[in-house]
């Protein structure tokens, strides 16, 4: 089994990880292994247990899919949860790739239990929906992740969000999925830790825009960089968002790019605050708020906008 890991994964230092070799930190697999076998996976997962230096592992485009072993012991995450030194997990499709609900759940120890596991990266999945999203927040409940990517997938509704706790979220990419019900007003409230929240090109509706607004309200929150480009929000919604800045001032980078210019209007007027507003003209607009401060917001085709207070 050595050799055929050796082989068929030539020039990435299989023996320096198998033999614990401090300079290896990092085993990127982004090539196509379909040959490799089942007890060959759960060689290399043996490896990585036994490694106390590797703290990235990157999985992308390499035949992990749901019809992974389900035995345990031959489970490639199974020698994962061994790991006391990996901090980011990578699995990134790019076109052969099928990695859904059964994946997440066999991922469930090394989720779990690994102590420096902070990121985790899952993107480009159309079998990554719903139902696999709702099972992969769930595992992750209470738990150490500080960077979640699931950008690129076929989510359509996270209010599973409302419903777990994960203290210390810093940054959340949900951008390009097909995200059409984020919950109720309170489904983000808990998420005071997020700094960066990326849901571009999502449906996320004026309910969305609501539980967005209601994380913005809040003093304890800490997002400086919201994402909101080709959602279709409509004017409703940029008011909603608008209203809630009237007291914020961390926000510093905003994404409101719209789809056409005639879908916003280019200039109206908010409670407590005046907007004028224009998607596409890359110009600088002016947000006074009630409080005294005032806000440049730069509207543009970048991909994040920028706010300065």
């Amino acid at each position: 089994m050595h050799a055929e890991l050796v082989s068929a994964l030539h020039g990435l230092q299989i023996e320096e990880i198998r033999d614990n070799n401090p300079g290896i930190t990092n085993l990127n697999i982004s090539r196509d292994v379909y040959r490799l076998s089942d007890k060959a996976w759960t060689l290399l997962g043996r490896y990585i247990a036994n490694n106390t230096h590797l703290d990235v592992i990157h999985l992308g485009c390499c035949s992990i899919n749901d019809n992974l072993p389900s035995n345990t012991d031959s489970n490639i995450f199974q020698g994962l949860t061994k790991s006391d030194s990996i901090k980011e997990l990578v699995l990134e499709s790019v076109i052969h790739n099928n990695f859904g609900a059964e994946g997440i759940r066999s991922m469930t120890s090394f989720l779990q239990n690994s102590p420096q596991f902070v990121k985790l990266n899952i993107s480009g999945y159309s079998s990554m929906d719903t139902a696999a999203f709702e099972i992969l927040v769930n595992i992750l409940n209470g738990g150490r992740i500080k960077e979640l990517n699931l950008g690129h997938c076929c989510i359509t509704d996270i209010s599973a969000f409302g419903n777990v706790t994960l203290p210390l979220l810093q940054k959340l990419n949900l951008a390009e999925n097909s995200i059409q019900n984020i919950g109720n007003i309170s489904t983000l409230e808990n998420y005071t830790s997020l700094t960066a929240l990326n849901l571009n090109k999502n449906n996320i509706g004026i309910d969305g825009c609501r539980a967005i607004a209601h994380l913005l309200q809040k003093e304890e929150s800490n997002l400086t960089a919201l994402g909101l480009s080709l959602c279709r929000i409509g004017d409703e919604g940029i008011e909603i968002l608008v209203n809630s800045l009237k007291h914020n001032k961390k926000l510093k980078h905003l994404d409101l790019t719209a789809p056409r210019k005639s879908e916003s209007k280019s200039q109206f007027n908010v409670t407590h605050s005046k907007l004028t507003f224009s998607c596409l003209t890359g110009t600088q607009d002016t947000i006074i708020l009630s409080s005294g401060v005032t806000m440049k917001l730069t509207l543009k085709l970048a991909y994040w906008a920028t706010l300065d207070s």
